[in-house]
């Protein structure tokens, strides 16, 4: 689809009016009132409600669907005050420097509908451009503008520009390169798909520019368009072979990931996620192959979300001195892990052993796959309780996180005794 509307590129701080030329707010903006009471657990006992959510986990990854609703939409509620409140902060940051460009970016949120203010606030991007702010302010700066201006554009509140894209990439704009300089229509505007549940399917925004800088340390070409339709179908019939499976789990990807790009690699397959990126999952090679193995990577990336989201209230790793350089070694690989990624890891490999233990899954995947990522998920705890792995560096991981992921390998006792064809 095109537009009419020509405009230059986006110079630096360029973009910070409002898109529609209205006058800045003249009254303060409290965008935490509508969060007042469902946020209110967190904010007045956040250590009890962290705490409640963490004992959830075990029963929660078991795909188990009683309260299940219950814990996703306390998380959510606590992913959005954060995001709001880490916003709010940024633009406090910004005002101590230059209070005019603080208040038009204030005044153009304020003028976004509430549905549009939670997307620009709790996309992936912003919450790590947020996070970089004191590193490089004018990188942000540039960006959340940007964003804003894309998301108001998105929303038809103003004009549209090239370079204006949504802070979830499912809008942006590029100059039309069939255009000639008679042509009316310069600018064309590239809307991303959907998967069911809102999941944006991101081929090429501009946020797509940085995940070279993954831990996917690939080479990555260009799909076509008719590659990226046949990408597009494969992921909605795998989150809906998901669902076959397991509801709750096609109810926590839908909840927690919100952007998935998918990577053109020459071979294999891949995923992974960042905790400075919540809620965006990269995936690789979903072109080919059976669906089965994009089934495990969605579902172990989505568990990542819900922990990422869980530690907005208190990493799993304490602030101790040494833990960052401290490992421990993967029953399941053999590698050396850092604390973090290994006590993610316990829950990851205990709900895919959960997920593939379901007699759902070989129907809808296969036998043959089923039982061998069965034994592949399983294999950590077959022989010991992974977590005595963190015994050496215990004080350096949280308690109370540690005391759950110990209750995992009782949790699939019954799993390990009489495989996965029995679990109900």
């Amino acid at each position: 689809m095109a537009t009419s509307v020509a405009g230059p590129s986006l110079e630096v701080y360029s973009s910070v009016a409002p898109v529609n030329g209205a006058p800045l707010c003249t009254k303060s903006c409290d965008w935490l009132a509508d969060l007042a009471a469902p946020d209110l657990t967190w904010v007045a006992n956040s250590s009890a409600q962290y705490g409640t959510v963490l004992q959830r986990i075990p029963e929660l990854f078991a795909w188990k669907s009683s309260g299940s609703d219950e814990v996703f939409t306390t998380l959510q509620y606590f992913a959005r005050s954060v995001a709001l409140r880490r916003l709010r902060s940024c633009f406090d940051h910004i005002a101590y420097h230059d209070q005019h460009l603080a208040q038009a970016m204030k005044s153009l949120f304020a003028k976004l509908p509430k549905v549009g203010q939670v997307r620009f606030a709790t996309a992936p991007e912003t919450y790590s451009h947020i996070t970089r702010m004191h590193s490089e302010p004018v990188d942000v700066i540039v960006y959340l503008c940007n964003a804003l201006n894309g998301e108001a554009a998105f929303r038809g509140l103003g004009e549209v520009k090239e370079g204006y894209s949504t802070a979830l990439g499912d809008m942006y704009v590029i100059a039309n390169p069939e255009a000639s300089q008679s042509t009316f229509d310069k600018l064309e505007i590239i809307r991303a798909r959907y998967l069911s549940g809102g999941i944006t399917v991101d081929f090429g925004s501009p946020n797509t520019v940085g995940v070279q800088e993954s831990k996917i340390k690939r080479e990555y070409g260009t799909y076509s368009p008719d590659e990226e339709a046949i990408v597009f179908d494969r992921l909605e019939a795998t989150l809906q072979a998901i669902e076959a499976v397991s509801s709750v789990a096609a109810q926590l990807i839908r909840s927690f990931v919100k952007v998935i790009i998918p990577l053109k690699t020459a071979a294999g397959r891949s995923s992974t996620s960042q905790p400075r990126i919540p809620g965006r999952v990269l995936i690789g090679g979903t072109e080919r192959g059976s669906l089965a193995p994009h089934a495990s990577s969605l579902v172990h990336e989505a568990m990542h979300q819900l922990l990422y989201t869980l530690e907005f209230g208190g990493t799993f790793i304490t602030p101790h001195l040494d833990a960052g350089e401290a490992r421990a070694t993967s029953l399941w690989t053999g590698r050396d892990l850092p604390l973090h990624s290994f006590i993610h890891a316990c829950f990851i490999w205990y709900g895919l052993s959960q997920f593939w233990g379901r007699p759902k899954a070989a129907e809808v995947f296969g036998s043959a796959f089923t039982e061998r990522e069965f034994a592949r998920c399983t294999a950590g705890y077959r022989n010991k309780n992974p977590v005595e792995m963190l015994l050496p560096n215990l004080g350096m991981v949280r308690y109370d996180v540690f005391k759950v992921a110990n209750t995992l390998r009782d949790n699939l006792a019954s799993v390990l005794t009489h495989g996965y064809h029995v679990q109900a």
